[in-house]
């Protein structure tokens, strides 16, 4: 079963993606050759070091040589087995772990000074708007998204 390329843009990215059972499938390479096409006609330049492909794959184990490279003005493209897209780390296997980890390590650094300002003897308001400001605000960004309306 095979499905035409989709894609998704978001101010000056544009994600493509492709639903196939087939490993070979070289939609995704049509889909490169489509948008360096575009961006040559538009008067833009695709940035190859940025570019990543990542696979998600449920069935068997499948060998990376499976998979055909995608090539973008001569140079292939890197495969990574996650991405950070609009803040959310996005990993093959779907999974929050990943993104999780990525918050974690954040949090953890600002915690750090959280404890510093104790230690320090900082006014307990004080700490709890630093903890707002800096480290709420980072475990809740669904959350603020609602505040704007």
């Amino acid at each position: 079963m095979q499905f035409d390329i989709g894609y998704v843009k978001f101010v000056d990215d544009t994600t493509a993606f492709s639903v196939s059972n087939d490993p070979h499938n070289c939609l995704l390479q049509k889909a490169a050759d489509h948008l360096v096409s575009w961006t040559n006609v538009n008067g833009m330049v695709i940035n190859t070091s940025k570019t990543q492909e990542m696979v998600v794959y449920f069935g068997k184990q499948l060998c990376a040589d499976d998979i055909p490279l995608i090539y973008i003005n001569g140079r292939h493209i890197k495969k990574v087995v996650s991405f950070k897209l609009l803040s959310v780390v996005i990993n093959s296997d779907l999974t929050w772990d990943a993104h999780v980890s990525y918050i974690l390590s954040k949090t953890s650094k600002r915690f750090y000074c959280i404890l510093n300002l104790c230690k320090a003897g900082v006014p307990t308001r004080d700490i709890v708007y630093i903890y707002c400001s800096v480290i709420r605000s980072v475990l809740c960004k669904p959350c603020m998204a609602s505040w704007v309306d």
